[in-house]
């Protein structure tokens, strides 16, 4: 059996860096970004098809990444 895919395409993390202009949105840094949810995989939506879609993901630093995991509701 095949293994689901988790985690967003490559294709999906490019379109999110270029619309964010390859910065983080929190901070504007340049270096160490990543791809975070807005809502998270672990909040009961791993298995929807949206989860992993353009619109519920945005970029940042692992510094900033880090903030937006310990203040969900910001």
């Amino acid at each position: 059996m095949a293994r689901r895919r988790t985690s967003p395409t490559d294709v999906v993390k490019a379109m999110v860096y270029d619309r964010d202009g390859g910065a983080c949105v929190r901070c504007g840094a340049l270096e160490n970004l990543t791809v975070h949810h807005r809502v998270n995989r672990g909040m009961g939506g791993a298995r929807e098809p949206w989860i992993n879609q353009a619109h519920n993901l945005l970029t940042a630093c692992t510094v900033c990444n880090g903030w937006f995991e310990d203040n969900p509701r910001e």
